[in-house]
Order: structure tokens, then sequence, then C-alpha cells
């Protein structure tokens, strides 16, 4: 390397050094809060940009010892303990998007009083809020067809982002932006599906709603029932209920329900949810009980099991499993033929090649007059 490249290179790293010294040493602006009046007194309010600094709210609301009481008698815990901000949700936001206080809820000071009366009101005030960040999230919750479905029974009504993501629910250690999801936030709403779910088989093995379920939603995560349930229970099912249900999904029978989907989904009335994943009589009349039973005969234009086109794609498949069986044993026996094959036909070659090459040498060799 020349000197004229060395000294190239030299003031290369020279001048990134100084470029990034120089980053380093910009002042970081803080966050400030302006007052009551909006501050520069423009029409329009600025674009809110992300802050994350908490230190300015803190100053009170860590040491506060008040709390902000509604006329319906809902409580607001005005201090922010150091175990409140560890679970935040929002807590891993801080230092990944600058997500504070005061983006959602706003920065003026001193505080306007709040022009609500209940709980409701309070979290329905956020909706719009949750929106500027979580607007997927929101397209997903899919609004208009639940209040489509049981809008008249107003179930629903009030079903906002903080009925589950409010202050009272707490995050899961470490990961402060995940939920801890519990089925007992679910029976809220949904008392009479998490009743059953106790006493099924996903119940005794702690498999919560979100495994079946999109939080948001509410669908499988599957495309299909059977899609759903298969991915777990995918063992072979060959007795006579399931081989003589081929055309019935795993639902119809082991997740019978009620067919008003509001009654189903929503009350906690005495209408099964299906949940519990047994296969009850319900489930057998439904179909059954319009039904003549008869003899499969020819005569009757039955049809006997054997003739079952799923015993007899069993039936074929063992017969296609028995002839792949005796071509694998063919085939190990014209392997080992072909191995002693070649063999004799190696030793063979390698005997005619020997005779060859010594018939040559003596061909080669001169002959020598024999001294009498």
């Amino acid at each position: 390397m020349n000197k004229r490249r060395r000294r190239a290179i030299l003031i290369l790293c020279l001048g990134l050094g100084l470029a990034l010294a120089g980053a380093l040493a910009m002042p970081v602006s803080l966050p400030t809060v302006q007052a009551q009046d909006g501050g520069d007194g423009s029409d329009e309010d600025p674009e809110p940009e992300p802050v994350g600094d908490n230190s300015y709210c803190l100053v009170c609301h860590d040491n506060i010892d008040e709390d902000l009481s509604l006329p319906d008698g809902t409580v607001l815990d005005l201090q922010i303990s150091d175990e409140t901000q560890k679970n935040f949700i929002h807590a891993s936001h801080d230092l990944e998007i600058g997500v504070g206080c005061v983006d959602c809820h706003g920065n003026n000071f001193p505080h306007q009083n709040l022009a609500i009366e209940t709980y409701e009101e309070y979290v329905h005030g956020y909706v719009g809020t949750c929106l500027n960040c979580h607007e997927g999230e929101v397209e997903q919750f899919n609004v208009e067809l639940q209040f489509e479905d049981f809008g008249e029974s107003e179930a629903l009504e009030g079903t906002v982002c903080l009925e589950c993501h409010g202050p009272e629910v707490e995050a899961i250690e470490g990961d402060p932006a995940a939920l801890t999801v519990d089925v007992t936030l679910c029976a809220d709403c949904h008392q009479t599906t998490v009743d059953e779910w106790r006493r099924s088989a996903h119940g005794e093995q702690q498999l919560g709603c979100n495994t079946c379920h999109l939080p948001h939603q509410g669908e499988l995560r599957f495309e299909t029932a059977d899609a759903l349930c298969l991915n777990c229970h995918d063992q072979d099912r060959d007795d006579f209920v399931h081989i003589s249900h081929v055309d019935e999904s795993c639902d119809s029978c082991h997740w019978h329900r009620s067919t008003d989907r509001a009654m189903h989904i929503l009350t906690s009335d005495l209408q099964a949810s299906g949940h519990d994943g047994q296969v009850e009589t319900s489930a057998c009349v439904d179909c059954h009980s319009t039904q003549d039973i008869v003899l499969a005969t020819d005569e009757t234009g039955g049809r006997d099991l054997d003739e079952h086109p799923f015993i007899q794609s069993r039936e074929r498949i063992e017969t296609l499993e028995a002839e792949i069986e005796e071509q694998r044993e063919e085939a190990a026996n014209t392997a080992e033929v072909r191995l002693v094959q070649s063999i004799v036909f190696g030793l063979a070659l390698g005997v005619i090649i020997g005779v060859v090459f010594l018939l040559y040498r003596r061909w080669r060799q001169p002959e020598y007059p024999v001294e009498e």
C-alpha cells in the first residue's frame, strides 16, 4: 500500500470519528408540559410527537395519596407506584418508540376536571387514543359483525379496548407489552362458556381461550374447526362412531351448541356453548330424530358398513402398504443377488486379466540359446 492511499484512509477515519463525536455531543431536548391555554395560541394544534419521558408526571403521581371518585362510584387511583410502572402495558415503549404519559392523557396542566360520570364513559374516551397507534388491532376487532349479530342484546355495549387492556390488567414480568391472558378476564362476559371449559379436557390442561381463538377477531386460529382440532388430535380414529360420521365435522358432535349465536356466545343462561367437549344425546338427536332405523340391506336401499367409503379406503391403503412391503423385500433380494454376481464377475475378470498379463510377459521375454 503506497503512502498516498494510507493518507486517504487516515483522513477518512478521522472524518468519521469527528462526525460521530459531534452527533454524541448534540444536546437532547427534554419534553415540556404546556400550560392549559394550549401554548402558542395557534388555531391548529401541532401533530403530537411521542415523548417517552414520564419524569414530569411522576413528580406528583409517584407520591400522591389521593383518589378520584366518579359519580357512579368508580374510584380511580391517581398514584403511579413503582410496581405499576413496571407492569404497565406500555412500559416497554418508553425506550423503543418514546410513548409516555402525555401521549395518551394529554399535556394540559393544571389538569381539568373530568366531565364524565361513569367508568364506561371513561374507557370510551380512550378508544380514539388507542386507534392512533393500534389501528390494525382495532380493525381486527370485528365490531361491525358483533353489533349486527348481537346488537339486540346490547351485551357488547361498551366493549372497547380498555375492557381487556385496562389499568387493572397486569403484564407479564419481563415483557410488559404482553398481557397476562387469563380465562377469568374472558369470564366477565362469557361466563357460561368458561364454566363449560372448566369441565373439559382443555380446562384440565389449562389450555386457555386464546389457544383456539384469536383475541381480537374472536375467530378460530385455523380456517375450519376440523383443522383446529386435528392440529392436536391427530390420532387415527377407526371406531364405528367416527368412521360412520365422516361427513360431519368435529364440532358437530363434540362442540354441540345452541343454534342461536347470541345465546351461545354472550349470555349466562342455560344455553350450551359446547365448550365442555362432551358428546351428549342432544348431539345425536339433532340428526337421528327424523330418521327411521332400518337394516342396511339391499332391499331397504341401505349400505353395509363394509361398503362405506372410509372402510374401503382403509382396506385399499392396507393393500397398497402390503404391496409396497413386498416390493421392498424383492428389491432387497435382488440387491443381494446382484452383489454376489458382481463379486463373481470381478473374480473372473481378475483371473482373466492375470492370465493375459502373464502370457504377455512371457511373450515379451527374449529367448536365449541353450549352451551345450
